[in-house]
């Protein structure tokens, strides 16, 4: 029994081998084939059983499953499309992408890491790098190529109120880079396209166009222009727009006047005229004399370089208008002209104190029509109000020389000055000739003419004798001094002045802001030295737009005649501040200096710093006048009902200042008319982040026909002349 069990287990073992023999003969014929999970199982059903059921209770037979080492595999990538890609700027790029596989893990396409630089909106070379990495760290990767490159051409536009065919009318005066604005050009870049214009002329309508240069407003007739545009790249557009452009001449001659003098009105003038046109010739130049503007003149025809006098006695005004061949008009009307050829006038005064002697000097004019041979004695009278310091009389070239009371008396010979006699009398009075209370206070001229007429001249205005002073001879109601005089307060003689006075500054600091609402005239002897200022902020005014809402002197329906000061202001806070502003009034400047006008931090306000400034119903006459050292304008004239003419006058600007507003020279605003003439506008380039335009001459929202500009001196500013 017991061996029949040992046979029995042999046999088993033996099948068992054998069958192991036979799964690992299998596997070498199968070796690529990829294993399952399928067991073997043995196809002798019964023989199995009886096995199992006999050899259960002695030894378990455990079933071995082999192993099996499989390799790694590596993924390939390939490009959807080319590998070289053209795009154009600022289009729409969109990428094929790539796909990507592996025997062992399949389609790993979705896994593919991009690294797209493209960029469309910038030129150049893109490389796109697509990577797939499998789950066994294998890697494989493409790249494609991307060149962002600029082909198109840019496109050309009419733009404002142009278009094809069309004939533009230019005005001759206007700035020639006006046409720069006719066309613009678009580019799918988006970067810059430069305008390339290519003019032709032709001075008749029937004439053939010549290739020229540039646009020459100076030169009238027809000019075509070409407009091509070149972007970055160097496209050039597809197409070339064309505009002609008709250059006329609106502006009439330009008229020359030249006075013996400056002052008004003025004694017995001679005047020389002239007309010239800028591009035609004067077809007539005119004048005549009125007593009124208001009187129907008799024109003269006149040529150039005529010299005018008035023929008889009176007050007038000088007219004169020059029309040019396209039939320009031009006009000019003088202030007041005075003729008297009987009346010698006093033309000056002189006080003097040195260590030789104090006393007041007084001088006559007369009149280029009078005779010297015509005068047969003149007596110099010197007054304390009715007590009589000195006497000189002269009947011939040397003069008498007569004592009185130990006074010396002096005189001195014909001259001839400015084309006109001029004989100066003059008395001099030692200190102890007089007491303190005796000084003199007027001074008497008695002229007796050949046929027994005598003239009685008199000045009882004199002043103190112990002042050094040489002046002109200044008739006046109201002294202001520092030190003497009717007032020493200017803002106090003005609030006590009758109207149509005249208030005679002497030099020094005057200190407060002035409100006129009177007719005044006030002059000063040194313009230097004689100076109306502030160092307290001014009284804000409710003006249009802020425009002189701080001034320093003030004119609202009144006038004012100021001539030989300085106007400025100190202040030493941070105040906004403005010079001279008038309101429905007057405004006459003659030989005056305003300067610094704005406070001492430099506040540089878009619209305080106006030097001069006129708004409402008001007219304003500027000559030899001086302005700078201001924030924002020099002058500044706003609305229809301003009427401003400058002349011989000086506007300098303060140059470039990164954080200041745009300062300009003059501004011509809102339907202001006048004239500017033998005038400098220079140095006025302020610029910020948001204005990079300044300008000696600025005509804005006002026809440049309201204002004639002529003979003017314009340099050194962002932009000489503006016409908007």
């Amino acid at each position: 029994m017991k061996d029949n069990k040992k046979v029995i287990v042999i046999v088993g073992l033996l099948i068992l081998v054998l069958l192991i023999c036979l799964l690992g003969i299998r596997q070498c014929e199968k070796e690529d084939e990829p294993l399952t999970d399928t067991p073997i199982v043995d196809t002798d059903d019964e023989s199995n059983d009886d096995e199992e059921e006999n050899i259960g209770d002695e030894e378990t037979i455990t079933e071995v499953v082999p192993t099996v080492n499989e390799e790694t595999s590596k993924p390939t990538i390939q490009l959807n499309g080319s590998d070289l890609i053209y795009v154009e700027i600022n289009s729409l790029y969109q990428d094929a992408g790539a796909t990507a596989q592996d025997e062992k893990y399949g389609d790993l396409t979705e896994k593919i890491m991009i690294d797209n630089p493209v960029d469309v909106s910038k030129l150049g070379t893109y490389v796109i790098t697509y990577t797939i990495t499998n789950e066994d760290e294998e890697t494989a990767s493409v790249t494609r190529t991307v060149i962002v490159q600029d082909t198109t051409a840019p496109i050309l536009t009419y733009q404002n109120d142009f278009e094809e065919g069309m004939i533009v009318n230019v005005d001759a005066n206007r700035n020639a880079s006006f046409h720069n604005h006719a066309v613009t050009a678009t580019d799918n870049s988006k970067g810059n396209v430069t305008l390339e214009m290519i003019y032709y002329y032709k001075a008749q309508e029937n004439d053939e166009y010549q290739l020229v240069d540039s646009m020459d407003l100076g030169k009238l007739g027809y000019y075509q222009v070409h407009y091509v545009a070149i972007d970055e790249s160097g496209n050039r557009s597809d197409d070339t727009l064309v505009v002609e452009y008709l250059v006329t001449d609106t502006k009439g001659p330009n008229i020359t006047v030249s006075m013996n003098g400056t002052s008004y009105p003025m004694l017995n003038p001679s005047v020389t005229v002239s007309a010239v046109d800028d591009y035609t010739n004067v077809s007539n130049f005119a004048y005549a004399w009125v007593t009124s503007l208001e009187e129907e003149p008799n024109w003269i025809n006149v040529d150039n370089n005529t010299l005018l006098q008035l023929e008889n006695n009176g007050d007038y005004y000088l007219l004169l208008k020059a029309v040019d061949d396209l039939g320009n008009e031009s006009t000019f009307t003088s202030n007041l002209f005075q003729k008297d050829d009987t009346l010698m006038q006093v033309t000056n005064f002189n006080l003097h104190s040195d260590q030789t002697y104090s006393g007041v000097n007084a001088g006559i004019k007369i009149n280029q029509l009078e005779s010297i041979t015509d005068i047969t004695s003149v007596v110099v009278k010197l007054y304390s109000n009715d007590t009589l310091l000195a006497t000189n009389t002269s009947t011939d070239k040397i003069y008498d020389l007569a004592l009185i009371d130990g006074s010396i008396e002096l005189s001195t010979p014909f001259i001839v000055k400015d084309g006109t006699y001029v004989e100066e009398y003059w008395t001099t009075v030692q200190n102890s000739a007089y007491s303190v209370s005796m000084k003199p206070t007027k001074v008497v001229f008695e002229v007796t003419k050949s046929n027994g007429e005598v003239h009685t001249i008199t000045n009882d205005h004199l002043i103190e004798p112990n002042v050094f002073w040489e002046g002109n001879f200044y008739d006046y109601d109201i002294l202001v001094g520092p030190n003497y005089g009717n007032y020493t307060n200017l803002v106090e003689a003005i609030n006590n002045a009758q109207d149509q006075s005249s208030i005679l500054v002497l030099p020094g600091v005057y200190d407060g802001i002035l409100t006129i609402n009177k007719n005044l005239t006030i002059y000063g002897l040194d313009k230097e030295n004689t100076i109306i200022t502030t160092t307290t902020a001014p009284v804000m005014r409710t003006v249009p737009n802020q425009y002189g809402a701080n001034p320093v002197i003030y004119i609202e329906n009144g006038s004012l005649s100021l001539s030989n000061i300085t106007v400025t202001s100190n202040i030493s806070q941070y105040n906004a501040i403005d010079g001279i502003t008038v309101n429905n009034g007057n405004l006459t400047l003659d030989q005056v200096i305003i300067t610094n006008i704005k406070n001492s931090e430099g506040y540089n306000g878009m619209q305080y710093g106006r030097a001069i400034t006129a708004y409402g119903i008001s007219n304003v006459n500027i000559a030899n006048t001086h302005v700078n050292n201001f924030n924002k304008n020099g002058a500044h004239f706003v609305g229809t009902g301003v009427t401003a003419n400058i002349s011989n006058s000086t506007f300098i600007g303060s140059g470039i200042n990164e954080n200041a507003a745009a300062q300009n020279g003059v501004v011509y605003m809102d339907g202001a008319s006048g004239s500017i003439s033998n005038s400098v506008f220079s140095n006025f380039q302020y610029h910020d982040t948001q204005v990079a335009e300044s300008y000696g001459i600025l005509l804005y929202n006002t026809d440049a026909g309201n204002v004639q500009i002529s003979n003017n001196n314009i340099f050194n500013n962002c932009d000489q002349n503006y016409s908007n």
